[in-house]
């Protein structure tokens, strides 16, 4: 089976990513080709914008210290993660379309 391709949506805030994904969410959700990467963010849940994982700053360091993340990234004094699940899904051939950062590009590239 081939892997799936991983999408990074990267561009500045504000610029629409969210609402890129959302729509391709709309359009690409059924069959199961696609998987939406939800972010480990260490931002409260009820802080608005795109759904993601709330956790705390400890928490998030013990999650990077246990390899549970494929790449990390700070911005806008936050952290941000993707989780390291999204190489399964892509073994499994699927496509995985993820909001990332613009700066991580490089790294990613020799990830997936």
């Amino acid at each position: 089976m081939r892997p799936g391709i991983f999408f990074l949506i990267v561009g500045p805030s504000g610029v629409g990513k969210d609402t890129l994904i959302d729509g391709a969410r709309r359009a690409l959700s059924s069959g199961g080709r696609y998987v939406f990467a939800t972010r480990v963010i260490t931002r409260a849940a009820d802080a608005g914008g795109e759904q993601h994982t709330a956790v705390s700053e400890p928490e998030f360091a013990e999650m990077e210290r246990g390899s549970e993340f494929l790449i990390t990234w700070s911005a806008h004094g936050l952290r941000y993660g993707l989780p390291s699940s999204l190489l399964t899904e892509l073994k499994a051939g699927r496509h995985v379309i993820a909001n990332g950062s613009r700066g991580i590009i490089g790294k990613l590239s020799g990830l997936v």
